[in-house]
């Protein structure tokens, strides 16, 4: 059995919001402020521009979230990566290809509490199934993953903490957002589009058109 003592019980934080095992949280004075941004954070906070966390309650539902969303957990808290094998990652790493989720999401279980990274962003609290099962968020851009090859043991584990946690800086994973890339190698590679065969290019461009089709189907009586 575990208390958490001044977090929600301080009268500088208050519960905005709640839905099942989640809570948001907000801070409304940040007292960990440094004096170099206590300006920002003064202006901020008085045009409503508060800091805000997830609390996740594991004993009400177990949770699964993104490669370095958790900051700090408490109690009885069991965490995996996710993933059931190779077959599995390499699934889910063609799923995220398209969708830009990361491969690896841990999921958290237990009887304890699991709190998420700060942010200044809005969060919102939706059970899906009040949209049919499924809400789609698209911003038009590629999130792009590149790896480098390892050359030994040192280097597959440095690459495999940084695909676990993407606030890590390494020199072997490079993340960024495009809406066009373009790729050139020395010798013709094989490339595949959407599980189909691409045939084999020295230099490839890659363009995200979004909303480019229309789809129209017949309503169903």
């Amino acid at each position: 059995m575990y208390q958490i003592r001044n977090f929600m019980d301080n009268d500088d934080v208050k519960v905005i919001d709640s839905l099942g095992a989640f809570s948001v949280v907000e801070y409304q004075r940040d007292l960990s402020v440094m004096p170099q941004n206590a300006m920002t954070a003064y202006f901020s906070s008085q045009m409503n521009v508060r800091k805000k966390q997830v609390v996740c309650n594991l004993e009400k539902a177990n949770v699964t979230v993104q490669a370095g969303a958790m900051q700090w957990m408490v109690g009885n808290v069991n965490a995996t990566t996710g993933l059931k094998g190779v077959g599995d990652f390499l699934g889910k790493a063609m799923r995220g290809s398209v969708t830009g989720e990361s491969a690896i999401k841990p999921e958290y279980t237990g009887t304890g509490t699991l709190v998420l990274e700060p942010t200044y962003k809005h969060i919102l609290l939706i059970d899906v199934a009040d949209w049919n099962g499924s809400i789609v968020l698209d911003d038009g851009l590629y999130e792009v993953t590149l790896v480098k090859m390892p050359k030994n043991i040192q280097e597959l584990a440095y690459i495999a903490q940084a695909m676990l946690n993407p606030k890590i800086k390494s020199e072997y994973v490079y993340r960024f957002k495009v809406s066009e890339i373009r790729a050139y190698s020395t010798e013709a590679v094989g490339w595949t589009v959407d599980g189909e065969c691409g045939g084999t290019h020295k230099s490839v461009t890659i363009i995200n058109n979004p909303n480019a089709v229309t789809i129209m189907g017949a309503k169903k009586r």
